[in-house]
């Protein structure tokens, strides 16, 4: 961090009220030029793409210089005006409701506080771009941690990026450290599970350095991952060197759940290099009061949802058993998508303000995620390189090309020139794999590009029944929380939010999708619902599913090449498929 310059705001944070769950700020600003002072709260944080309209948390305005109070009027949704009667230095005070613990919203409690800082600071127009400094006020036995610099009594950020980027973790926690790359990395654990610290310290060392030899580089000086446990809650939000995680709290366990926490660790890793630093050229300078849109999330999302899997891999965490297990998954859930008939990756990406993060019933019929989706399309164009370069270039390569001749050249990814960029990195063009698999909707073909590497996916040994819905079993009912339009279920009539409580003359209670399994394909029954409070009855046609979830395995008989295509892919060695996965929680 290079030498800041004095700072003219000064915030000051305190946890004022554990019950009503208010932070308290005031936010100090010396050498106000004119008759106002304008600021503003923002609308979305980078990396979470829906207007979340922070503004909407902050009560208790007040205003003043020296002894005189100040008038405050509102400007819009998340602006206000000081009049400042030309007085050079201006306290602004107010609280902010902290009531959600997320990893994009803040939270107080009796047991700690988290500050989100967008969600939080209040920044002066017209100064974005200058220095600011912090002092927390907290109860004297909490810790805080930070990836701000921490001088004296004050945290100290270079300039508004930089101070909205830092959560904040106050209270007691869990720690522990490694050095990765040769930078320490530290972890910063809220709340209690069935976690083991020293496993998760070892092998997000090796998922860390796994990806510093991916990139070449470490563009930090260290590194903080912030880890809230919770009851049923996971996710993550990256930042440029840390990072809030949250994972259900008994979710270490079995080892399938645990392997699931890993590819987040690596995920919002990666987000280091894809997306906090090579991204959009429209978020080259946020803009955090307006949408933004760009069709390339693909790229920054589906490329790094690829890598949280095969990086772990690499290192060692997991075995390729279960790199297949989870992207078999994957294929599963991609291939019985009927929205992936409806929207490609790039609208996907564009939409992601009004779709994505507003998921409802009709999400599966109408839309494709550039997460999911997004990384299936990312492997095939990794193994669609190596394959077309002999072995000779791979989306590794692209990704260290895009570090260096993008945010090494200090500029972001425009529109529409990413397939340029690919081919200037691996020699070949893939406009027209772009075209068929990031433009293009439908089906994605996974045979030839799986037997490039020795693998292929391997039908059922017996396919379920099939209905063609999605269920909330909860409070001792099966309620559809999603119809397929393109399943029995929709033929005959059933609708989102239906309450099945009959088949075949039989009551049904949260047993639904175990009651559909004791039928066979082809077989009609009559079914009975609630629908608004109101009885609806019909008959329903089960079928075979359409796409069964298949099971990635190795080809029997591979090849030399194919082998060695294997290794050179996963960094495990072809023998590694026949030994049982020894990683467990």
């Amino acid at each position: 961090m290079t030498e800041l310059r004095r700072p003219r705001q000064h915030y000051q944070l305190r946890v004022a009220d554990l019950s009503a769950r208010y932070f308290e700020i005031t936010l100090r600003v010396e050498e106000v030029d004119g008759e106002e002072l304008r600021v503003w709260m923002a609308s979305w944080v980078p990396g979470s793409y829906l207007m979340r309209e922070y503004a909407g948390q902050v009560v208790d305005w007040a205003a003043r210089s020296g002894d005189q109070e100040l008038e405050i009027s509102k400007i819009d949704k998340s602006t206000w005006s000081v009049d400042t009667s030309g007085r050079s230095s201006v306290e602004v005070c107010y609280r902010v409701y902290a009531p959600e613990l997320t990893v994009r919203t803040s939270d107080i409690n009796h047991e700690h506080a988290f500050v989100h800082p967008p969600a939080t600071f209040l920044v002066v127009e017209g100064r974005e771009d200058e220095p600011c400094s912090l002092r927390i006020e907290a109860p004297a036995t909490w810790d805080i941690a930070t990836a701000l610099v921490h001088v004296g009594e004050h945290y100290l950020a270079e300039n508004v990026d930089r101070l909205l980027d830092c959560p904040i973790e106050i209270g007691p926690s869990v720690r522990g450290s490694f050095v990765a790359g040769g930078r320490p990395h530290d972890f910063v654990i809220h709340g209690s599970g069935n976690y083991d610290l020293e496993k998760i310290l070892a092998d997000a060392e090796k998922i860390c350095e796994e990806e510093i030899r991916l990139f070449g580089e470490v563009p930090f000086d260290r590194y903080l991952f912030l880890l809230h446990l919770t009851h049923d809650r996971g996710g993550g939000l990256e930042h440029m060197d840390s990072t809030a995680l949250a994972w259900p709290k008994l979710n270490f366990r079995p080892k399938e759940k645990y392997h699931e926490f890993l590819t987040l660790v690596a995920h919002e890793y990666f987000h280091v290099w894809n997306v906090k630093r090579i991204r959009p050229e429209v978020f080259w300078r946020y803009r955090y009061d307006q949408e933004v849109y760009t069709r390339l999330l693909w790229v920054f999302e589906g490329i790094t949802s690829y890598y949280d899997e095969l990086v772990p891999l690499r290192a060692g965490c997991y075995g390729p058993q279960d790199f297949s297990r989870m992207m078999g998954k994957t294929i599963h859930e991609e291939s019985n998508r009927p929205g992936r008939e409806v929207q490609n990756l790039s609208d996907s990406s564009f939409d992601t303000w009004i779709k994505l993060y507003r998921p409802n019933a009709d999400t599966q019929n109408s839309q494709s995620s550039y997460y999911q989706r997004g990384a299936l399309v990312a492997w095939l164009l990794d193994l669609h390189i190596r394959e077309q370069t002999g072995g000779e270039r791979s989306l590794d390569d692209v990704m260290r090309h895009l570090w260096h001749e993008t945010f090494g050249r200090g500029r972001g990814i425009a529109e529409g020139e990413i397939g340029a960029l690919i081919q200037s990195a691996v020699g070949i063009s893939v406009d027209d794999f772009i075209s068929s698999h990031v433009e293009a909707t439908g089906d994605l073909h996974y045979d030839h590009a799986l037997a490039s590497v020795g693998l292929r996916l391997a039908d059922p040994e017996k396919k379920d029944t099939f209905a063609g819905v999605s269920i909330d079993s909860s409070q001792g009912e099966s309620r559809l929380s999603a119809v397929r339009v393109d399943g029995p279920a929709h033929d005959a009539g059933w609708m989102a939010d239906d309450v099945v409580v009959a088949l075949d003359g039989h009551r049904v209670r949260g047993d639904l999708a175990k009651r559909i399994q004791l039928y066979s394909p082809g077989e009609r029954i009559r079914w009975t619902s609630f629908r608004r409070d109101r009885l609806v009855e019909g008959e329903i046609e089960f079928s075979d599913h359409p796409q069964p979830l298949r099971k990635v395995v190795p080809v029997e008989d591979a090849t030399d090449l194919q082998r060695a295509a294997f290794e050179a892919w996963s960094g495990q060695a072809w023998s590694s498929w026949e030994e049982s996965s020894e990683t467990s929680a």
